[in-house]
């Protein structure tokens, strides 16, 4: 089983073992023809248990998109880059698999800052940056280790059966299960308190992503957390003697408004180089507007659901405990966001012994969940979708940026277009290669476009 979720559209791609499925159900999987807007969610749902709970994994990646303002910012301006370098690429050269370009804001996710710990203290910074030598341990951390840290944590929370809170149990289950560790091991260290950490750790990421820089907001609010909470003060006491759920979004949300930032909320729509400042997610999920030109963005994948979690969790307020503290939400609760949050667009690809396989797209089947002007019916939004996809996947391949050669949707080796991938992210895979609408719906877009 492999999963990733993109960063820019936030659709969910699965690669599934088709050895690990039954035999009645792979036959299935193999032959059954669906017909034009049947969905396929019902056969899905019958995966193992292991692919049930990879989908929460890869769902909480979606709903940090949704729910974090970072997050969300950066896939809303990335995705507009991604179509500006469509565009730029089909006039600079009509023969597609000839393009190669250079996007460095696509890196953003996974530019690193190192971060160390001496005593109290903690500093940060870039290579340049020099450490006192009293520094005991130097790690480096990106936005993505930050979002994995958290998924895991969230995963931990909601398939532990035991208790939430104790090290020893989660360390029993990272054992039996991949988990992303490095920032949760670094405050754990720094507190002198894993406890505490395995409590706070959760939120206290999050809370980093209502920042234009996570990394530096990471260091900013452990290091206020162990003045808090070092001294063990009255308050501090009384705070930790609860049982969780504790408000520890509350208590970040008030470090938050204590940062130096270096610009007002929201000052400009840039992925790089922006000024250190806060970043509101109604302003953006409501379309903000960016310093660049003026215009107003909305995330095609992201925004509808943005805006109705939003509009839901104003009138049950528990929703709000699904990103910070989610085994505490009610089994309703949880259950009813899971249905109605799940990912817009998800890839199922499911690998056979043989080499064939079989692709499939689950999502919203009246195409609601998606933001584009002007579609009427199926049939448009899936041509939006398609036509979106097919730009995108070949932006990825021509600059390499959130690009895995792996994660193919197609298995047609002999196709002539395989080996260049500009096809990676193409959603309509036929039995056979020479029935591929690829070929003809990119070179229409490249002839739109370059005009």
């Amino acid at each position: 089983m492999r999963s990733h979720v993109d960063p820019c559209t936030f659709v969910v791609f699965l690669h599934v073992d088709g050895a690990a499925i039954d035999g009645a159900l792979a036959k299935e999987l193999r032959s059954r023809i669906f017909q034009q807007g049947e969905s396929p969610n019902e056969l899905l749902a019958r995966l193992p248990i292991r692919t049930q709970q990879v989908r929460f994994h890869e769902d909480y990646h979606y709903w940090q998109g949704l729910r974090l303002p970072f997050v969300y910012r950066y896939a809303t301006l990335a995705l507009r880059q991604a179509t500006r370098a469509f565009t730029h690429l089909s006039r600079q050269e009509r023969t597609y698999s000839k393009w190669d370009c250079v996007l460095p804001e696509f890196e953003r996710m996974s530019l690193d800052m190192r971060v160390g710990r001496y005593g109290s203290h903690l500093v940060c910074g870039g290579d340049e940056a020099r450490f006192p030598a009293e520094v005991v341990e130097e790690v480096r951390i990106s936005p993505l280790d930050l979002l994995e840290c958290a998924t895991s944590l969230a995963e931990f929370q909601v398939t532990q059966e035991g208790s939430r809170t104790d090290p020893v149990v989660f360390a029993r289950w990272c054992k039996r299960n991949p988990a992303t560790l490095e920032p949760y091991k670094f405050a754990a260290a720094y507190l002198a308190d894993p406890a505490l950490a395995l409590r706070c750790i959760l939120p206290l990421i999050n809370a980093t992503f209502h920042t234009s820089e996570p990394v530096r907001t990471f260091v900013e609010l452990l290091g206020r957390l162990w003045g808090m909470f070092s001294t063990r003060k009255d308050d501090a006491r009384k705070f930790l003697a609860q049982p969780e759920p504790c408000r520890w979004r509350d208590l970040f949300e008030h470090l938050l408004g204590q940062l130096p930032y270096e610009a007002e909320a929201n000052a400009d729509g840039y992925i790089l180089g922006s000024p250190y400042h806060r970043i509101g997610l109604d302003e953006w999920v409501g379309g903000a507007i960016t310093a660049e030109d003026g215009g107003r963005l909305v995330h095609p994948f992201l925004g509808v659901q943005a805006r109705l979690w939003t509009e839901e969790q104003r009138a049950s307020p528990e929703m709000g405990l699904l990103m910070d503290q989610p085994a505490w939400a009610t089994a309703e609760t949880f259950w009813r966001a899971r249905q109605r949050f799940g990912p817009t667009l998800t890839v199922y690809r499911i690998h056979f012994d043989d080499g064939e396989s079989r692709t499939f797209v689950s999502g919203i089947p009246d195409g609601s969940g998606f933001v584009s002007s002007g579609l009427s019916g199926a049939s448009d939004w899936r041509g939006f979708l398609a036509d979106f996809m097919t730009m995108y996947g070949a932006v990825r391949r021509a600059s390499g940026a959130h690009f895995d050669e792996g994660q193919r949707t197609c298995h047609h080796k002999q196709c002539p277009h395989y080996e260049d991938n500009f096809c990676n992210s193409y959603l309509i895979i036929p039995q056979e290669h020479p029935n591929c609408g690829f070929p003809t719906r990119i070179a229409r877009l490249v002839d739109t476009l370059k005009n």
